[in-house]
Parts: C-alpha cells; sequence; structure tokens
C-alpha cells in the first residue's frame, strides 16, 4: 500500500502539469479565485447542479491520481490492491476536502452568515464527490482475478465522456440552465488523458506533444480573419493605409487652432447637434469592469433619476469601457422603447436584464464549439464572442442606423464605444457623433513646414470612416458593446476586414473609465458650450475601489512583507509593476486631464436667479464621481447574494461614514441639474462652495460630500 502511494507521489512529482491541475483545484475549493468567478461556477449552483459538480469533481481527482500512479510505477497491480487504493485514497481524499470546507475562512460550508440550503447544495456536491469514488472502487471490486490499473482510467474517462456527452445534449436544449464548472473539468479530464498517452512514449512523447500543438496551431493560423463580425463576412477588406491616407493627411475639419473650439459638435450625416442652452450638458462615464460594472451602471442612473427625473434629458453623451457600457447600452435601449410608450423607465426589469447569467452560455460554446474547431482555419463566426451577444437579445434588436435619429431628437443619449487596435494601440470610436477631432492631435511643431499646426498623431479610427456610413448603420449596439468588452481569453478578439490586419481587443486597454474621450471632446467644443449649455457636468460611474479603499491599499501594501517575497522581488517586481500601472495609471491621467480642463474653463460660471430672487454663480464645469465598493467577481455572472447587495447598495450606506456615503453627492448633483430650487437650498450650496473658495484649508473637510469641480489651479 505504502509504495502505491509513494508511486503515485513520485509520478506526480516528476509531472508538473499533473500537480498544476490539482493546485488550480485546490485554488478553486479555498476560494481564491473567486475575484474572477470561478469558484462561483461551482458553488453557487442549484442542488441538482451541485450532484453534477461533484460528480466531475471526484472523476477529475481520479483521473490526476491515477495518471500519477501510471507514471510513477509498473503497469499491473492486483485487484484487491487496486480496490484498496479507490476507496483509502478516496476516503483520504474526502476527509482532507472535508477539512477544508470546515475552515473558518472559507465560505462553502457551515461559513457563519450562510442559510441552511445553501449548506444542503454544498453537501450535495460533496455527495456527488463520494458517488464518483464509489462508482470507481466498485467498478475494481466486480471485475475477479488480476486487473490492470488501466481498467480505472477506461472507467473515468467512459465516465468523463457520459457527462460531457450528456452536457453536450443539454446545453443544445437550453445551454443557460448548466453550470460550466462539469465541462470545464470533463476538458481537464481530457488534458490529462492526452497527457499521459504522450508521456507513457517516453522519451519522444514530449517532443510529440509539442509537434502536435505547434501543427494545430499553425493549421488555424492560415486563416487571419477566422474571427470576424458577422454583418461584414462578405465585405471587401479595407486597405488601411489608403483610409490614412485619405482621412487623416485631408482632414476635412482642419480648422485653425484659435477657431477650433468654435466648432459645432456635428453628428456623422453632418446635422449640428442642438442643445437647450438653459440646461445643463451631461456626459456619462462609465468604467469597465463585467457585470459588475453593468449592474452597478443601472443602479446609479436608478438612483440619480429617483433625484432628477428628467435626468435622460440631460444626458447627451455615454463614453466608457466594458460592461459600464454593456449596462448603458441597456439603459439606451430601455429609454427609447419607454419614450416610444410614453412611459417612464422600469429599473427594475432592467436591472434584471443586466444581472442575468451570462457567462455560461459563453463557456459552453468556448468548449462545445470553439475549442472542437480551432485547427480548422475557416470562418469562425459563430464562437463565444457571438454566443455574448445572444445574452442580450435587446442589444442585437438595435443597430445605430435606428439610434441616429433619436439621438438627434434628444431622445436617448449618443453612445460612443471605443475598442482599441492589437496591433497599433489606436482606438476604434464606434458613434453616430463625428469624433475626427477627437482623435486627431496636434500641436506648433518646429522644423516640420506647419509650425502653426503640425499633425503630431491619430490616436483612433471611426468606424463610420473607416468603412462607410452604411455599415455603421448595419452595426447592432450588441456588436459595438461586445467588441468594446472583448475581456482576454474569455471571448476572442475579432478581425477587422482591413489590410494589414486589425484586431480589436477591450476598451479597457486604453481607458477604463472614458474620461479621455469624455475630456477630449468637452475640449474640443468648449466655446460651443459655453453659448449652448448652462453648464457642463462629468458624471463619472466606477465599480472599482474609492479613494479612502486606495489609501488602505497603499497603507497595507507598503508594510514589510516576508523574507521569502523580498528574496524574489527581482522576478515579482515588474509584473507588479505592470499591474499596478494598468489599474491606478489610468485614474490618475484621468484625474490629470479632469484637473486641466477645469483650469481651461476656471473661468467660466453661470448665474442662476433661483425661486425667491436669492443670486449666486456656479463653476461652469464640474464633475461628480459614483464609486461602488461592493466585492464582485470579474467576470459574466453574479450570484444571487451579489445582485441584491448591489441593488440595495445606496439603501445600505451608513449617514456617518463620509468615504462611502454617495447621498450627499447624488442630492449635490441634483441640486446642480434641477432648472429651479428653493432659495434657502441653493444658497447653502453657495455658502458651502463659497467658503470653500476664500478658506482653502476647509476643503478637504467637506470635499467627500460635494461635488469636485476644480483643480489645483
Amino acid at each position: 500500500m505504502l509504495e502505491m502511494l509513494f508511486d503515485t507521489s513520485y509520478g506526480l512529482a516528476h509531472h508538473p502539469f499533473l500537480l498544476l491541475i490539482l493546485w488550480l483545484l485546490a485554488l478553486v475549493l479555498t476560494g481564491k479565485l473567486d475575484a474572477y468567478g470561478i469558484g462561483d461556477l461551482f458553488f453557487q449552483v442549484s442542488l441538482f447542479q451541485r450532484i453534477w459538480v461533484g460528480l466531475a469533481l471526484g472523476f477529475l481527482v481520479q483521473t490526476v491520481l491515477v495518471a500519477g500512479f501510471l507514471l510513477g510505477s509498473k503497469p499491473a497491480i492486483p485487484m484487491d490492491t487496486a480496490w484498496w487504493i479507490s476507496v483509502l485514497s478516496g476516503l483520504g481524499l474526502t476527509l482532507a476536502l472535508a477539512a477544508f470546507f470546515v475552515r473558518e475562512k472559507l465560505k462553502y460550508l457551515f461559513d457563519e452568515g450562510r442559510t441552511a440550503k445553501e449548506n444542503r447544495l454544498s453537501l450535495a456536491m460533496f455527495l456527488g464527490f463520494l458517488l464518483s469514488w464509489g462508482l470507481s472502487g466498485l467498478c475494481c471490486w466486480r471485475f475477479p482475478g488480476g486487473v490492470m490499473a488501466q481498467l480505472n482510467v477506461w472507467f473515468v474517462m467512459g465516465a468523463a465522456i457520459a457527462l460531457f456527452a450528456i452536457h453536450a445534449g443539454m446545453a443544445l436544449i437550453g445551454e443557460e440552465r448548466l453550470t460550466p464548472a462539469v465541462p470545464l473539468c470533463v476538458l481537464l479530464m481530457g488534458a490529462v488523458a492526452v497527457y499521459l498517452a504522450f508521456a507513457l512514449q517516453a522519451p519522444f512523447g514530449a517532443s510529440l506533444l509539442v509537434l502536435a500543438i505547434w501543427l494545430a496551431s499553425s493549421f488555424a493560423g492560415w486563416n487571419r480573419y477566422k474571427y470576424g463580425l458577422v454583418e461584414m463576412q462578405h465585405r471587401k477588406r479595407e486597405c488601411l493605409r489608403t483610409v490614412v491616407d485619405e482621412k487623416c493627411r485631408c482632414d476635412p475639419f482642419a480648422l485653425p487652432p484659435e477657431e477650433e473650439s468654435d466648432a459645432a459638435p456635428r453628428y456623422r450625416d453632418g446635422v449640428p447637434m442642438e442643445h437647450d442652452r438653459t440646461k445643463p450638458f451631461v456626459i456619462l462615464c462609465t468604467s469597465g469592469g463585467g457585470i459588475k460594472a453593468a449592474a452597478w451602471t443601472v443602479t446609479a442612473l436608478r438612483a440619480i433619476h429617483r433625484r432628477v427625473p428628467d435626468f435622460h434629458r440631460h444626458v447627451r453623451i455615454i463614453t466608457g469601457a466594458s460592461g459600464g457600457m454593456v449596462g448603458a447600452g441597456f439603459y439606451v435601449e430601455a429609454l427609447a422603447r419607454a419614450q416610444a410608450q410614453q412611459r417612464a423607465i422600469d429599473f427594475s426589469a432592467l436591472y434584471d436584464r443586466v444581472t442575468r447569467d451570462m457567462l455560461s452560455k459563453v463557456v459552453h460554446r468556448m468548449i462545445f464549439r470553439d475549442l472542437v474547431l480551432y485547427p480548422f482555419p475557416f470562418a469562425h463566426p459563430n464562437n463565444r464572442g457571438q454566443a455574448l451577444e445572444e445574452t442580450w437579445p435587446e442589444l442585437q434588436t438595435l443597430s445605430f442606423g435606428q439610434l441616429l435619429t433619436l439621438e438627434r431628437n434628444g431622445i436617448v443619449p449618443s453612445l460612443v464605444y471605443s475598442p482599441m487596435m492589437v496591433e497599433d494601440g489606436r482606438r476604434l470610436l464606434i458613434a453616430n457623433l463625428d469624433l475626427w477631432s477627437c482623435s486627431v492631435n496636434r500641436a506648433p511643431m518646429i522644423g516640420t513646414g506647419s509650425e502653426p499646426k503640425a499633425l503630431l498623431s491619430v490616436s483612433g479610427f471611426e468606424y463610420g470612416r473607416l468603412f462607410s456610413p452604411e455599415e455603421l448603420d448595419r452595426l447592432r449596439v450588441s456588436t459595438a458593446a461586445r467588441l468594446s468588452a472583448t475581456f482576454p481569453y474569455v471571448t476572442p478578439a475579432v478581425s477587422l476586414p482591413t489590410v494589414p490586419r486589425r484586431r480589436v481587443v477591450d476598451a479597457g486597454y486604453y481607458d477604463n473609465f472614458g474620461v479621455s474621450l469624455a475630456v477630449d471632446w468637452v475640449r474640443t467644443h468648449r466655446n460651443w458650450l459655453r453659448a449652448n449649455a448652462r453648464c457642463v457636468v462629468i458624471v463619472q460611474l466606477r465599480c472599482s475601489m474609492d479613494e479612502m479603499q486606495r489609501q488602505a491599499r497603499f497603507d497595507r501594501d507598503s508594510a514589510p512583507g516576508s523574507a521569502l517575497a523580498a528574496g524574489w522581488e527581482w522576478l515579482t517586481s515588474p509584473i507588479e509593476g505592470i499591474l499596478s500601472a494598468r489599474e491606478a495609471g489610468m485614474s490618475f491621467r484621468n484625474d490629470e486631464m479632469l484637473e486641466g480642463l477645469s483650469c481651461l474653463l476656471s473661468g467660466m460660471a453661470f448665474e442662476r436667479t433661483p425661486e425667491g430672487g436669492a443670486q449666486g454663480s456656479m463653476p461652469f464645469f464640474s464633475t461628480v464621481l459614483l464609486e461602488c465598493n461592493v466585492s464582485a467577481p470579474l467576470s459574466w455572472r453574479l450570484t444571487r447574494r451579489q445582485r441584491i447587495q448591489l441593488r440595495q447598495f445606496f439603501h445600505r450606506q451608513g449617514a456617518g461614514n463620509d468615504a462611502t456615503n454617495l447621498q450627499q453627492r447624488l442630492e449635490q448633483l441634483a441640486l446642480r441639474l434641477r432648472a429651479s430650487e428653493p432659495a434657502d437650498r441653493l444658497d447653502h450650496l453657495w455658502r458651502r462652495e463659497g467658503a470653500m473658495a476664500e478658506n482653502p484649508s476647509r476643503t478637504s473637510a467637506v470635499q467627500q460630500n460635494s461635488i469636485p469641480f476644480q483643480g489645483r489651479c
């Protein structure tokens, strides 16, 4: 018995791939991958699904252990030994997993605050795990005489194939009813089986495996436009150099620097934007962050609408990235439908649509279709990215051609999607607005022959200019939202029909908050805004940590760590630096851009006469930041508890907690946007801001309860 355990340990130790799978499984069971939503796929499911998950986990662990035994021992063992190995090792593993489950730090079994139903669901998965080991032990005990150790492998793989076939058949009926955890486990079992088949052919097994992967990848890469847009499958590929030469060098909006800010904003068909100068001009910036960002966008908009019912009449532009723009698309679609039916938006139904499961269908499409078709070079439009779009049926029925008339009439705001192109780092601007002036950077440059206004760079291409206005008319909002929310590996990068090829990925690579584009638009049209708007407000909706959390993280991460971690800093420092720059760099740069815009517009103010005859002035430009600190995974799936927490976020804020209490900011925003207010409330607001201007030392004490509107100018 000890010899068999030693052989298994020996095989695992000499094959890190098997240890890696066990390590990943341990991370899932201990909740270390919950930030990415992986743990929820295994545990936040129904009773029936947990039994399936337990079976799949049990078979996966058996496959890894038996593979380790076969790679570290002789191929044949007696029947009774095989049975005892199966039973005793299964008992040991179940006891070990049970010890993991009942630990105080884990939340999957008997954790404080969990309901009895959730505990029963955890026990159901545990029962499925025991059942898988019992079936394997029964199989080895049932056959008389000596039996090969491969018998257990064949049984486990047969059970895995049965699980896979059942789930594949059910996926054709209704993918949304299934959890992707089972096919993920089966996929790992298949990987172990393939690895075992090649490893047993040593010393040439590893070389054959590498050769097979290289051949499959090379064959799949013959078609460089494999993952394209469904709307443009049969379109002639556009020469990108021609677009650059014709539409960058010969810019029709090449106005002198002193006249550029006077240019009226236009839609792509040349119609100038109109705005009631007695109303504020609001730009909404919503951050990326998967389904959490989409849910937070709807939750924050609902809270704003409760205080300013006509808020949708003030918002003219919405920018952002990833999940936030998905929520914005749902908001615009609901707004258009509500306006057509002459009723108010049903935010409760809108929230339910935004927070439904969007991940299961994507994972099933990836496993049952994308992986199977990966080696084949033909076009593959019906991929997991298309599956993500299919979870947004409301956005699939809405095109940019339909939105154009609604935007020009001021019924809905203009959506601006800005995914990034991999090859050159430029943005692909998808909108009905003419954004050419926001994507061209000019400045006086010595020695170029065009010192008054030299072209420095082109930071983005407009979709309508890159292809044609007709193509933009046909483009669905769901497709633009998917391009802007192309998470790494979850959905594939889309190849545009251009020569050379351009791949499009998540907008969060360039700006995860949408502030950069909003600031560029206001700066470019600042004089027009001064003549046609009462004030300008940029509303930022972020689902990331707030300033107090950033400060707490700074203090925690600055504390001295272990000596072992310090010894490996030569290896980890570059990676940590990249991740920190990715997370915090955009936020700091956006704040700097907002300060620069505040300095540019610092001389502008608007007068306002409220009821009662009191007068006062407010800054022409201001911004407000609404951040969400609810813990949720960066994924396309929310648990029931997370949905409730996000829905009730504004109701659970503590009145005395200035760091997380957003009620005051919402009230200040409502005062800024309303056309008329009682004199006493406005007088209080003006006195507050006047005191801040006269006594800067008081600014820090009240800045979290008011709208930040000025920089250090």
